[in-house]
């Protein structure tokens, strides 16, 4: 229903959204002066070299640039700098710029600095601004714009003591003038000798604000990558897209509104997290914890697309060596195999910092990937967002609490490539960027799969893209983002997945009373856990998937918007062939229900319910029997499918199956005699593996994450339209939950209390109390304890039927008395192999049967 109103919103005239526009400037030509503004005498009486006519027309070139970069920051709407002013060449106004020779150490060779609390002045050093031929660098008219732009920045400051930390000023400044010598001059002097500088490579492992502890030269300078992406985020948003691996023109018009937002009373690290937040949010409709999650990812990707020239040691070393540098390399990693589907990463993630992580799925085709953080600290859980490698998904974490063992569980869903190791970004931004900390995270890496030896996949291989050329002029803005989605949806119509996480799941059904005076394989009575298993088309993740960039919204919204991009019909028709060729093939689903079990508990049950699907002209195959229970005339086949656990935490539930198959349907029960077995159609054998197996379970509460005010639905809504920013939408804040008064809906960062964690037990159950064991295991193992009984009571009817058969066992007899004779143990087992059962359904039969005789009197011996 959103997705519609807001597209119908989009298509109607709405009254624009307001921006703040600059009065005018009073002047645009500049003067620069042979002038020192620290000597007493007046600019006449002052020595000066005699400049050379290269040079004179250097100046001019100078001064007529900066004329132009003037014009154009007065277009995008910014203040007029409070620069000291002087007669014109042409009898107005001139803005007047110091030229002179000053002191060349640790200084640049261009700056700007208030002269008193109304006006500043700009500065250029004489002795470093030409060649030796008297020709200017490049890069000197980049730096006139970068310090043009300075003075427009002070133009907002309150007073002469307030001055923003340098990530901010000058990272804001370099981009600007780096902008500028690109449209005005077109030049880039950094391209194909400094792409690193160009692009602004920094660590972004180290806080965003504390320069200092990048330990890199000029770090402040780099910060420009992060304002230019923004510029390319506002950019796109005037299409409706979304800035991306590939370079788009950057808007910086988004700096006005920015420094609409007062600065700080005074600077400090914190005050200028608190100020950029607060102007992004302003400009965007979300904060610097989204921004900031979006950009890394994001940037993560830059290296090899946007270099200007063929990397010297290959692609895909260049990719390598750029993460190292911006994120400390990715050599945290886990490789998941069919044996082992679940790893650990060790993770340190800095306050308003970002690291990376790569994970490696076996097989080919689209996979599940679970990734699952435990903390006992909501907040710190909520404060990290995973991206993948561009930026394409990110995500916010959904929290899921209370758990075994105390704490909180941060889960997010990947659908990834398998086959090849998919690079992870993970940010760590509060939505109060100063209340974030410093975490040590173990993260739980985990992929969702079942197989048979009846079931039949179709994967389809993704398509690999071909290798990325040096970047050249700026393409049109396109939202690559939204594209890939498209793909990947209609790549997932075609396959029937059985590695994606809405092909495996598991509920669990507590609440019903326990069997009383039967087993349960007779009726599957008593509280229960299902385990459902089926081949589906790949397109249909489940509701926590990670589709987009966003909150829990946006990620739905993203989703639909695949769907409607791929068409109507084509995907109305793909869901038909996917389903209908599911319905028809044998074994294309498993559901199993075994006695309900709780985290920590391993180990085996013999009498689970397994039904299988018999495709096209049949019913459902069922583990059944195949020996009849009930003497005589009566019938009662138990349900006898096998059932491994092998792990079950909050992570994963990991097992095997197995049993012997019977479509009951098809068994004409009429030509049957008297416990006569069941025919014995198919058999099936398989292994399973859940993620997140806590989703199937009722005790645990999921919030999502409201934190700040920020991550609610109108913030996703301008996640997913850009445009809708450009446009009066107030009346639309309706559908923010935050906004409708006592609805207690949703999860705010904070609310909870920090929960100490203790480690969750594992429990290996057997029909016997091992009371060495934790004693939390007494409850884990209970289920398992009961089935035992229970299966002891079928046992016992199944010896009472064995003695009491028309035709006994061979080498039985008859009392004189009509009762059975008491078999021999060999007798018991040639009876069950005469009846058809498997060799290991015949040790756990007689083994219970062992168990059973020596309490009531013992085998025969004959």
């Amino acid at each position: 229903m959103l997705y519609f109103s807001v597209a119908l919103l989009l298509c109607v005239a709405v009254t624009s959204a307001s921006r703040a526009q600059s009065s005018g400037w009073p002047t645009k030509e500049f003067l620069i002066v042979q002038s020192d503004p620290y000597s007493m005498l007046p600019d006449s009486l002052q020595s000066h070299h005699q400049l050379t006519d290269d040079e004179q027309t250097a100046l001019t070139d100078m001064e007529v640039f900066l004329t132009e970069v003037a014009e154009r920051y007065e277009h995008m709407g910014f203040r007029a700098p409070e620069l000291e002013r002087v007669e014109g060449v042409s009898g107005g106004e001139a803005y007047k710029v110091h030229f002179f020779d000053y002191d060349d150490h640790d200084t640049s060779s261009f700056r700007v600095r208030r002269k008193s609390g109304s006006t500043t002045e700009m500065q250029i050093d004489a002795s470093r601004s030409f060649q030796k031929d008297g020709v200017p660098l490049d890069r000197t008219y980049e730096h006139l714009a970068h310090e043009l732009f300075h003075l427009v920045q002070r133009a907002y400051q309150p007073s002469a003591n307030v001055i923003q930390n340098d990530w901010i000023i000058e990272g804001q400044a370099q981009a600007m003038g780096m902008h500028m010598l690109q449209k005005i001059l077109r030049k880039d002097p950094y391209a194909g000798s400094q792409d690193g500088y160009r692009l602004g490579a920094r660590p972004y492992y180290t806080p965003l604000q504390d320069i200092a502890a990048t330990r890199v030269p000029k770090a402040d300078y780099l910060t420009a990558s992060f304002w230019r992406y923004v510029g390319e985020v506002f950019a796109a948003s005037k299409k409706n897209g979304r800035a991306g691996v590939e370079l788009i023109e950057p808007d910086y018009r988004y700096l006005v509104d920015m420094f609409q937002h007062p600065y700080p009373a005074s600077a400090s690290l914190d005050a200028d997290l608190l100020w950029a937040d607060q102007g992004l949010r302003n400009v965007l409709g979300y904060g610097l914890d989204r921004v900031y999650a979006n950009f890394v990812s994001t940037f993560a990707a830059y290296v090899p697309v946007r270099l200007t020239k063929e990397p010297e040691h290959g692609a895909d070393n260049a990719e390598i060596n750029w993460r190292n540098f911006v994120f400390g390399g990715c050599a945290r990693s886990a490789d998941l195999t069919a044996t082992s589907i679940s790893a650990d990463i060790e993770l340190v993630v800095d306050a308003n910092a970002a690291s990376c992580f790569t994970v490696k799925v076996w097989g080919e085709g689209q996979a599940g990937l679970s990734l699952q953080i435990h903390s006992g600290d909501a907040d710190a859980l909520a404060a990290l967002r995973i991206g993948t490698l561009g930026g394409a998904k990110v995500g916010s974490p959904v929290l899921v609490a209370p758990l075994p063992g105390g704490g909180y569980l941060g889960h997010w869903r990947f659908s990834v490539e398998a086959g090849e190791p998919a690079v992870f970004i993970i940010s760590n931004v509060a939505a109060n960027p100063t209340k974030t900390r410093k975490v040590l995270l173990s993260l739980n890496a985990s992929s969702d799969f079942w197989e048979s030896d009846m079931t039949q996949p179709r994967q389809v291989a993704s398509a690999r893209g071909g290798s990325a050329s040096p970047a050249a002029a700026m393409p049109l803005a396109r939202d690559r983002t939204r594209e890939q989605a498209a793909k990947e949806f209609a790549e997932g119509l075609d396959t029937l997945s059985n590695r994606s996480s809405n092909s495996v799941g598991v509920s669990h059904n507590y609440e019903v009373r326990g069997c009383v005076g039967q087993a349960f394989a007779e009726s599957g009575c008593g509280p229960t856990t299902s385990i459902h298993l089926t081949l589906m088309p790949g397109a249909f993740a489940d509701g926590f998937q990670t589709t987009g960039t966003g909150g829990g919204l946006a990620q739905v919204m993203s989703q639909f918007i695949a769907m409607a991009d791929n068409g109507a019909f084509a995907t109305d028709r793909g869901l038909r062939d996917a389903f209908g060729e599911a319905a028809d093939m044998e074994g294309s689903y498993v559901h199993i229900r075994i006695p309900a079990i709780d985290y920590g508990f391993t180990g085996t049950f013999t009498e689970a319910i397994i039904g299988v699907n018999g495709g096209k002209g049949r019913g459902e195959f069922e583990a059944r029997g195949p020996a009849d229970l009930v003497p005589g005339r009566g019938r009662l086949f138990p349900h006898t499918g096998t059932v491994t656990i092998e792990e079950f935490t909050p992570s994963v539930l990991r097992g095997s199956f197995s049993g012997q198959l019977t479509d009951l349907s098809s068994v004409d029960f009429t030509a049957f005699g008297d416990d006569q077995a069941l025919p014995v159609q198919r058999q099936i054998q398989g292994r399973f593996a859940i993620t997140a197996p806590w989703e199937g379970d009722k005790r645990v509460t999921v919030y999502s994450v409201l934190g700040g005010g920020d991550g609610n639905a109108m913030a996703d809504l301008y996640e997913v339209f850009p445009a809708a920013r450009n446009f009066d939408i107030e009346a639309l804040t309706g559908i923010d939950p935050s906004t409708i008064s006592g609805s207690g809906s949703g999860y705010s960062v904070g609310m909870l209390p920090v929960s100490e964690i203790t480690e969750l037990p594992v429990c290996s159950c057997e029909c016997r109390i091992d009371r060495n064991q934790p004693r939390a295991c007494l409850k884990v193992c209970k289920p398992k304890i009961l089935a035992c009984g229970q299966a002891n009571q079928l046992v016992e009817r199944f010896g009472a039927s064995v003695t009491a058969q028309s035709h006994p066992v061979s080498g039985t007899q008859s009392s004189s008395s009509g009762d059975p004779v008491r078999p021999t143990r060999d007798e018991y087992i040639r009876g069950l192999i005469d009846n058809g059962y498997p060799p290991d359904r015949i040790d756990f039969l007689v083994g219970e049967m062992d168990a059973f005789m020596a309490e009531n009197g013992g085998w025969a011996e004959r």
